[in-house]
Protein backbone atom coordinates (compact mmCIF):
# COMPACT_ATOMS: atom_id res chain seq x y z
CA UNK A 1 0.00 0.00 0.00
CA UNK A 2 1.21 3.35 -0.78
CA UNK A 3 1.74 5.77 2.11
CA UNK A 4 0.73 9.10 1.31
CA UNK A 5 3.30 12.71 2.60
CA UNK A 6 5.57 12.17 4.96
CA UNK A 7 3.28 11.48 7.47
CA UNK A 8 2.68 8.10 5.79
CA UNK A 9 6.17 7.65 4.71
CA UNK A 10 5.48 9.50 1.28
CA UNK A 11 4.72 13.32 0.42
CA UNK A 12 1.89 13.62 -1.90
CA UNK A 13 1.02 17.33 -3.04
CA UNK A 14 -2.28 17.61 -4.83
CA UNK A 15 -5.54 19.72 -6.47
CA UNK A 16 -8.85 19.69 -7.22
CA UNK A 17 -8.30 18.30 -10.80
CA UNK A 18 -11.17 21.46 -11.68
CA UNK A 19 -10.27 23.47 -9.01
CA UNK A 20 -8.12 26.93 -9.84
CA UNK A 21 -6.26 27.04 -6.22
CA UNK A 22 -3.61 24.16 -5.81
CA UNK A 23 -3.02 22.76 -2.56
CA UNK A 24 0.36 21.44 -1.25
CA UNK A 25 -0.45 18.15 -0.37
CA UNK A 26 -3.25 14.96 0.52
CA UNK A 27 -3.01 12.85 3.21
CA UNK A 28 -4.81 10.49 5.85
CA UNK A 29 -5.24 12.05 9.17
CA UNK A 30 -8.08 10.28 10.49
CA UNK A 31 -7.29 8.69 14.44
CA UNK A 32 -7.16 4.35 12.67
CA UNK A 33 -5.12 6.30 10.28
CA UNK A 34 -2.89 7.91 13.06
CA UNK A 35 -3.20 4.67 14.82
CA UNK A 36 -1.87 2.29 12.26
CA UNK A 37 0.79 4.25 11.51
CA UNK A 38 2.55 4.45 15.36
CA UNK A 39 5.37 2.82 14.24
CA UNK A 40 6.07 5.87 12.45
CA UNK A 41 6.41 8.39 15.73
CA UNK A 42 8.80 5.14 16.94
CA UNK A 43 11.22 6.13 14.26
CA UNK A 44 11.26 9.86 14.85
CA UNK A 45 12.19 9.18 18.36
CA UNK A 46 15.11 6.87 17.87
CA UNK A 47 16.16 9.73 14.92
CA UNK A 48 15.81 12.31 17.83
CA UNK A 49 17.71 10.64 19.90
CA UNK A 50 20.76 9.94 17.25
CA UNK A 51 20.18 13.89 16.72
CA UNK A 52 20.75 14.64 20.22
CA UNK A 53 24.03 12.85 20.68
CA UNK A 54 25.51 14.82 17.68
CA UNK A 55 24.08 18.54 18.64
CA UNK A 56 27.39 18.77 20.83
CA UNK A 57 29.36 18.25 18.13
CA UNK A 58 27.92 19.60 15.06
CA UNK A 59 29.04 23.14 13.72
CA UNK A 60 26.70 25.56 11.55
CA UNK A 61 29.59 28.04 10.62
CA UNK A 62 30.19 25.71 7.44
CA UNK A 63 33.87 25.15 5.88
CA UNK A 64 34.48 24.12 2.37
CA UNK A 65 35.02 20.52 3.90
CA UNK A 66 31.76 20.61 5.66
CA UNK A 67 29.75 20.87 1.84
CA UNK A 68 27.85 17.82 1.11
CA UNK A 69 27.10 17.69 -2.88
CA UNK A 70 24.57 15.30 -4.09
CA UNK A 71 24.58 14.75 -7.80
CA UNK A 72 21.44 14.73 -9.52
CA UNK A 73 19.81 13.47 -12.50
CA UNK A 74 16.53 14.64 -13.37
CA UNK A 75 14.05 12.59 -16.11
CA UNK A 76 12.02 14.21 -17.86
CA UNK A 77 9.43 12.40 -19.17
CA UNK A 78 7.64 14.55 -22.03
CA UNK A 79 4.87 13.87 -24.77
CA UNK A 80 6.75 13.86 -27.65
CA UNK A 81 7.28 17.83 -27.72
CA UNK A 82 10.39 19.68 -29.19
CA UNK A 83 13.05 20.44 -26.70
CA UNK A 84 11.88 23.47 -24.59
CA UNK A 85 8.19 23.28 -25.25
CA UNK A 86 5.00 21.56 -23.33
CA UNK A 87 6.27 18.61 -20.98
CA UNK A 88 9.56 18.26 -22.46
CA UNK A 89 11.39 21.32 -20.34
CA UNK A 90 14.71 22.61 -21.19
CA UNK A 91 17.76 22.58 -19.91
CA UNK A 92 17.27 25.82 -18.68
CA UNK A 93 14.18 25.58 -16.76
CA UNK A 94 16.13 22.81 -15.05
CA UNK A 95 19.04 24.91 -14.24
CA UNK A 96 16.77 27.53 -12.48
CA UNK A 97 15.35 24.45 -10.38
CA UNK A 98 19.04 23.66 -9.03
CA UNK A 99 20.38 27.41 -8.41
CA UNK A 100 16.76 27.43 -6.39
CA UNK A 101 17.96 24.16 -4.21
CA UNK A 102 21.10 25.95 -3.39
CA UNK A 103 19.86 28.94 -2.55
CA UNK A 104 17.19 27.27 -0.38
CA UNK A 105 19.72 25.08 1.34
CA UNK A 106 22.42 27.47 1.50
CA UNK A 107 19.88 30.10 3.58
CA UNK A 108 20.44 32.75 0.42
CA UNK A 109 16.82 32.64 -0.72
CA UNK A 110 15.92 35.85 -2.33
CA UNK A 111 13.42 36.48 -0.23
CA UNK A 112 15.32 35.54 3.55
CA UNK A 113 15.19 39.58 4.42
CA UNK A 114 11.46 38.88 4.45
CA UNK A 115 11.91 36.70 7.24
CA UNK A 116 10.51 37.21 10.32
CA UNK A 117 12.77 39.04 13.08
CA UNK A 118 11.54 36.25 15.56
CA UNK A 119 12.34 33.38 13.23
CA UNK A 120 16.01 34.91 12.11
CA UNK A 121 18.55 33.25 14.43
CA UNK A 122 17.09 29.60 13.86
CA UNK A 123 17.91 29.81 9.81
CA UNK A 124 20.73 28.32 8.66
CA UNK A 125 22.89 27.09 6.08
CA UNK A 126 22.31 23.24 5.68
CA UNK A 127 25.66 22.72 3.97
CA UNK A 128 23.92 20.46 1.67
CA UNK A 129 24.49 21.80 -2.20
CA UNK A 130 23.56 19.85 -5.50
CA UNK A 131 24.95 19.64 -8.92
CA UNK A 132 23.84 18.01 -12.42
CA UNK A 133 25.89 14.74 -12.96
CA UNK A 134 28.16 14.74 -15.57
CA UNK A 135 28.29 11.05 -16.53
CA UNK A 136 25.57 8.32 -17.02
CA UNK A 137 25.86 5.19 -15.29
CA UNK A 138 27.70 3.53 -18.41
CA UNK A 139 30.65 6.38 -17.26
CA UNK A 140 30.24 8.29 -20.50
CA UNK A 141 29.40 11.93 -20.48
CA UNK A 142 26.17 13.15 -20.77
CA UNK A 143 25.12 15.42 -23.66
CA UNK A 144 22.75 17.59 -21.59
CA UNK A 145 24.43 17.81 -18.14
CA UNK A 146 22.40 15.81 -15.74
CA UNK A 147 19.32 15.48 -17.91
CA UNK A 148 18.19 12.24 -19.11
CA UNK A 149 14.97 12.37 -22.08
CA UNK A 150 12.48 10.12 -22.24
CA UNK A 151 9.44 9.69 -24.19
CA UNK A 152 6.27 8.64 -22.03
CA UNK A 153 4.20 5.24 -23.46
CA UNK A 154 3.33 5.57 -27.19
CA UNK A 155 3.49 9.38 -26.48
CA UNK A 156 0.73 9.53 -24.27
CA UNK A 157 -0.01 11.89 -21.45
CA UNK A 158 1.49 10.72 -18.18
CA UNK A 159 -1.57 10.70 -16.22
CA UNK A 160 -0.92 8.20 -13.49
CA UNK A 161 -1.68 7.32 -9.71
CA UNK A 162 1.96 7.19 -7.55
CA UNK A 163 1.21 3.76 -7.54
CA UNK A 164 1.23 3.67 -10.97
CA UNK A 165 3.89 6.19 -11.56
CA UNK A 166 6.42 3.53 -9.08
CA UNK A 167 5.36 0.57 -10.57
CA UNK A 168 5.24 1.40 -14.50
CA UNK A 169 7.66 4.23 -15.03
CA UNK A 170 10.66 4.98 -12.54
CA UNK A 171 11.57 0.71 -12.60
CA UNK A 172 12.49 1.50 -16.80
CA UNK A 173 13.66 4.77 -16.34
CA UNK A 174 15.43 4.93 -12.47
CA UNK A 175 19.47 5.34 -12.51
CA UNK A 176 21.73 4.04 -9.45
CA UNK A 177 20.08 5.77 -6.34
CA UNK A 178 23.25 5.40 -4.42
CA UNK A 179 24.68 7.58 -6.99
CA UNK A 180 22.25 9.95 -8.17
CA UNK A 181 19.49 12.00 -6.75
CA UNK A 182 16.62 10.91 -9.03
CA UNK A 183 13.97 13.88 -9.98
CA UNK A 184 11.65 12.33 -12.76
CA UNK A 185 9.37 16.12 -14.28
CA UNK A 186 6.23 14.62 -15.35
CA UNK A 187 3.27 15.78 -17.32
CA UNK A 188 0.56 15.08 -14.10
CA UNK A 189 -0.22 12.92 -11.24
CA UNK A 190 -3.45 11.34 -10.24
CA UNK A 191 -4.49 10.91 -6.31
CA UNK A 192 -7.91 9.65 -6.65
CA UNK A 193 -9.45 12.56 -9.02
CA UNK A 194 -7.14 14.83 -8.32
CA UNK A 195 -3.78 15.76 -9.55
CA UNK A 196 -0.62 16.15 -7.58
CA UNK A 197 1.97 18.91 -7.45
CA UNK A 198 4.83 15.97 -6.48
CA UNK A 199 5.67 13.61 -3.85
CA UNK A 200 8.81 11.82 -2.16
CA UNK A 201 10.33 8.49 -0.73
CA UNK A 202 11.80 8.48 2.55
CA UNK A 203 15.27 7.71 3.49
CA UNK A 204 16.60 4.05 3.81
CA UNK A 205 17.34 4.30 7.68
CA UNK A 206 18.87 1.47 8.53
CA UNK A 207 21.25 2.13 11.60
CA UNK A 208 18.11 4.05 13.55
CA UNK A 209 15.37 1.56 13.95
CA UNK A 210 11.71 2.14 13.14
CA UNK A 211 10.39 1.85 9.57
CA UNK A 212 8.95 -1.24 7.81
CA UNK A 213 11.58 -1.80 4.79
CA UNK A 214 8.73 -2.53 2.68
CA UNK A 215 7.83 1.19 2.46
CA UNK A 216 10.96 3.12 1.99
CA UNK A 217 12.56 3.98 -1.24
CA UNK A 218 14.38 1.49 -3.07
CA UNK A 219 16.31 0.64 -5.59
CA UNK A 220 13.29 0.98 -8.41
CA UNK A 221 11.27 3.46 -6.87
CA UNK A 222 13.62 5.77 -4.27
CA UNK A 223 13.35 9.61 -5.41
CA UNK A 224 11.12 12.78 -6.44
CA UNK A 225 8.65 13.42 -8.75
CA UNK A 226 7.35 16.78 -9.47
CA UNK A 227 4.72 18.41 -12.35
CA UNK A 228 6.88 19.31 -14.95
CA UNK A 229 5.15 23.20 -14.41
CA UNK A 230 6.14 23.22 -10.28
CA UNK A 231 9.66 22.35 -11.79
CA UNK A 232 12.01 25.61 -11.85
CA UNK A 233 11.97 29.78 -11.15
CA UNK A 234 9.52 32.09 -12.82
CA UNK A 235 12.05 34.57 -11.14
CA UNK A 236 14.84 33.55 -13.09
CA UNK A 237 12.90 32.34 -16.77
CA UNK A 238 10.34 33.16 -18.64
CA UNK A 239 8.20 30.08 -19.94
CA UNK A 240 4.61 29.48 -20.01
CA UNK A 241 4.56 26.99 -17.72
CA UNK A 242 5.62 29.38 -14.73
CA UNK A 243 3.32 32.50 -14.73
CA UNK A 244 5.44 35.27 -12.77
CA UNK A 245 1.99 35.16 -10.62
CA UNK A 246 1.52 31.84 -9.84
CA UNK A 247 1.94 30.58 -6.60
CA UNK A 248 3.75 27.53 -6.78
CA UNK A 249 5.93 28.70 -10.20
CA UNK A 250 9.15 29.61 -8.15
CA UNK A 251 10.84 26.34 -7.43
CA UNK A 252 9.86 25.81 -3.89
CA UNK A 253 7.65 22.05 -4.04
CA UNK A 254 10.97 20.91 -5.06
CA UNK A 255 12.75 22.76 -1.95
CA UNK A 256 9.66 21.08 -0.30
CA UNK A 257 9.84 17.25 -1.50
CA UNK A 258 13.77 17.18 -1.37
CA UNK A 259 12.94 18.04 2.60
CA UNK A 260 11.25 14.95 2.97
CA UNK A 261 13.76 13.19 0.62
CA UNK A 262 16.02 14.14 4.05
CA UNK A 263 14.11 13.10 6.32
CA UNK A 264 12.08 16.22 7.38
CA UNK A 265 8.23 16.21 8.44
CA UNK A 266 5.84 18.95 8.54
CA UNK A 267 5.88 20.89 11.52
CA UNK A 268 1.87 20.46 11.51
CA UNK A 269 2.27 16.72 11.20
CA UNK A 270 0.08 14.83 13.69
CA UNK A 271 -2.43 18.15 13.72
CA UNK A 272 -2.09 18.61 17.43
CA UNK A 273 -0.82 21.53 19.49
CA UNK A 274 0.04 18.83 22.20
CA UNK A 275 2.30 17.49 19.42
CA UNK A 276 5.83 18.19 18.26
CA UNK A 277 4.86 17.50 14.73
CA UNK A 278 7.90 17.17 12.81
CA UNK A 279 10.67 16.34 16.14
CA UNK A 280 11.93 19.45 15.49
CA UNK A 281 12.11 21.62 18.72
CA UNK A 282 12.95 25.13 17.09
CA UNK A 283 9.67 25.23 14.85
CA UNK A 284 7.20 25.94 16.73
CA UNK A 285 4.22 23.49 17.91
CA UNK A 286 1.44 23.94 14.95
CA UNK A 287 -2.12 22.16 14.71
CA UNK A 288 -2.74 23.03 11.03
CA UNK A 289 -0.79 23.39 7.83
CA UNK A 290 0.11 27.64 6.47
CA UNK A 291 -1.32 28.88 3.30
CA UNK A 292 -0.41 32.34 1.73
CA UNK A 293 1.60 34.29 2.94
CA UNK A 294 -0.01 35.74 6.84
CA UNK A 295 3.15 36.29 8.84
CA UNK A 296 1.06 37.73 11.83
CA UNK A 297 -0.77 33.77 11.71
CA UNK A 298 -0.80 32.40 15.20
CA UNK A 299 -1.24 28.86 15.26
CA UNK A 300 -1.04 26.63 18.97
CA UNK A 301 -0.51 30.43 21.26
CA UNK A 302 2.37 31.16 19.44
CA UNK A 303 3.88 33.43 15.95
CA UNK A 304 3.28 30.56 13.34
CA UNK A 305 6.66 29.97 11.33
CA UNK A 306 4.34 30.35 8.10
CA UNK A 307 8.05 30.35 6.02
CA UNK A 308 8.86 27.25 6.66
CA UNK A 309 9.74 24.98 3.22
CA UNK A 310 7.95 22.86 4.75
CA UNK A 311 4.96 24.15 5.79
CA UNK A 312 2.16 24.96 2.82
CA UNK A 313 2.71 28.78 2.07
CA UNK A 314 3.28 29.95 -1.46
CA UNK A 315 6.85 29.74 -2.88
CA UNK A 316 7.92 33.37 -2.62
CA UNK A 317 6.49 33.14 1.32
CA UNK A 318 9.15 30.41 2.23
CA UNK A 319 12.02 31.29 3.28
CA UNK A 320 14.04 28.86 6.07
CA UNK A 321 15.16 26.04 7.28
CA UNK A 322 15.68 25.93 11.06
CA UNK A 323 18.87 24.46 13.01
CA UNK A 324 17.25 21.41 13.79
CA UNK A 325 15.83 20.72 10.35
CA UNK A 326 19.34 20.63 9.44
CA UNK A 327 20.60 18.78 12.49
CA UNK A 328 17.92 16.13 11.38
CA UNK A 329 18.98 15.72 7.38
CA UNK A 330 22.72 15.94 8.32
CA UNK A 331 22.15 13.16 10.78
CA UNK A 332 20.06 10.89 7.17
CA UNK A 333 22.95 11.79 5.45
CA UNK A 334 24.91 9.74 7.86
CA UNK A 335 22.95 7.06 8.84
CA UNK A 336 21.20 6.10 5.81
CA UNK A 337 22.88 3.91 3.82
CA UNK A 338 21.95 5.61 0.17
CA UNK A 339 21.60 9.14 1.39
CA UNK A 340 25.57 8.53 2.66
CA UNK A 341 26.18 6.72 -0.59
CA UNK A 342 24.62 10.46 -2.70
CA UNK A 343 27.56 12.21 -0.83
CA UNK A 344 30.36 10.13 -1.85
CA UNK A 345 29.17 9.88 -5.43
CA UNK A 346 31.87 9.96 -8.22
CA UNK A 347 29.31 10.68 -10.90
CA UNK A 348 29.88 14.36 -10.98
CA UNK A 349 33.61 14.58 -9.45
CA UNK A 350 35.06 12.08 -12.21
CA UNK A 351 34.25 13.75 -15.03
CA UNK A 352 34.63 17.48 -13.63
CA UNK A 353 37.95 16.50 -12.65
CA UNK A 354 39.21 14.88 -15.64
CA UNK A 355 37.91 18.39 -17.70
CA UNK A 356 38.98 20.62 -14.70
CA UNK A 357 42.51 18.98 -15.61
CA UNK A 358 42.68 20.51 -18.76
CA UNK A 359 40.91 23.84 -17.91
CA UNK A 360 43.73 26.21 -17.21
CA UNK A 361 43.56 29.70 -15.41
CA UNK A 362 45.44 32.19 -14.58
CA UNK A 363 46.79 34.44 -12.98
CA UNK A 364 45.19 32.69 -9.66
CA UNK A 365 45.41 34.17 -6.84
CA UNK A 366 43.94 37.41 -9.31
CA UNK A 367 42.98 40.81 -8.51
CA UNK A 368 41.33 42.18 -11.69
CA UNK A 369 41.12 39.28 -14.57
CA UNK A 370 41.58 35.91 -15.17
CA UNK A 371 42.23 34.32 -18.32
CA UNK A 372 40.90 30.81 -19.51
CA UNK A 373 43.17 28.02 -21.36
CA UNK A 374 41.10 25.50 -22.88
CA UNK A 375 42.78 23.41 -25.57
CA UNK A 376 40.67 22.21 -28.42
CA UNK A 377 37.48 23.05 -26.07
CA UNK A 378 34.56 25.89 -27.20
CA UNK A 379 34.09 27.40 -24.27
CA UNK A 380 30.23 28.67 -23.67
CA UNK A 381 29.66 30.81 -20.40
CA UNK A 382 30.98 30.14 -16.82
CA UNK A 383 29.22 30.32 -13.88
CA UNK A 384 31.21 32.24 -10.45
CA UNK A 385 29.46 31.07 -6.57
CA UNK A 386 30.90 31.56 -3.62
CA UNK A 387 31.25 29.19 -0.77
CA UNK A 388 27.75 29.15 0.68
CA UNK A 389 26.60 28.09 -3.12
CA UNK A 390 25.16 31.52 -3.99
CA UNK A 391 25.76 32.37 -7.41
CA UNK A 392 27.18 35.45 -8.25
CA UNK A 393 27.89 35.99 -11.35
CA UNK A 394 26.61 34.24 -15.02
CA UNK A 395 27.73 35.53 -18.22
CA UNK A 396 28.64 34.19 -21.67
CA UNK A 397 31.98 34.04 -23.36
CA UNK A 398 32.47 36.59 -26.25
CA UNK A 399 33.38 34.85 -29.27
CA UNK A 400 37.06 36.18 -29.67
CA UNK A 401 37.97 36.59 -25.65
CA UNK A 402 38.72 34.56 -22.94
CA UNK A 403 39.06 36.85 -20.19
CA UNK A 404 37.03 36.80 -16.95
CA UNK A 405 36.50 40.16 -15.43
CA UNK A 406 36.62 39.62 -11.42
CA UNK A 407 36.64 42.84 -10.90
CA UNK A 408 34.04 43.60 -8.69
CA UNK A 409 34.44 40.67 -6.43
CA UNK A 410 35.88 40.84 -2.82
CA UNK A 411 39.03 39.41 -1.73
CA UNK A 412 38.10 35.27 -0.95
CA UNK A 413 37.62 32.01 -2.28
CA UNK A 414 35.03 31.32 -5.50
CA UNK A 415 34.27 28.60 -7.04
CA UNK A 416 34.25 28.96 -10.96
CA UNK A 417 32.15 26.85 -13.18
CA UNK A 418 33.16 26.99 -16.84
CA UNK A 419 30.75 24.95 -20.11
CA UNK A 420 32.98 23.91 -22.98
CA UNK A 421 31.16 21.93 -25.55
CA UNK A 422 32.67 19.07 -23.90
CA UNK A 423 31.16 19.34 -20.53
CA UNK A 424 31.63 21.31 -17.59
CA UNK A 425 34.84 22.49 -15.82
CA UNK A 426 35.17 23.63 -11.91
CA UNK A 427 38.06 25.37 -10.58
CA UNK A 428 38.48 26.84 -7.33
CA UNK A 429 40.00 30.78 -7.80
CA UNK A 430 41.18 33.41 -5.36
CA UNK A 431 40.45 37.03 -5.66
CA UNK A 432 43.36 38.79 -4.00
CA UNK A 433 44.21 42.39 -3.41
Amino acid sequence: MKLICSFLLLSMCWLPLFAQEEQRCGFYSSPEEKKKYAYFFDFQEKLNQEIEKRKETTAFARTEADILTIPVIVHVIHNGEPVGTGTNISAAQIKTQIDVLNEDFSNNNPYKNRTVEQFKSVADDSGIRFVLASLDPDGKVLPERGIHRVRSPNGKRVWLSSDEFDSEIKPSTIWDVAKYLNIWTIDSLRLGGSVGLGYSSFPNLSGLEGIPQTNIGNSRTDGVVIRHNRFGSAGKIDVPQLPKTGIYSYGRTTTHEVGHFFGLLHPFEGYSCAVDGDFCPDTPFTSTEASGCNLSQVRCNTLSMVQNYMDYARDTCMTLFTKDQIRRMRTVLQVSPTRLALTQSNVVSSADKILSNKVLIYPNPADRQLRITAPDMQLKNYQIYNLSGQQLTSEKFDEFSDAIDVSRLGSGMYLLQIETNKGIAVKKIIIQR
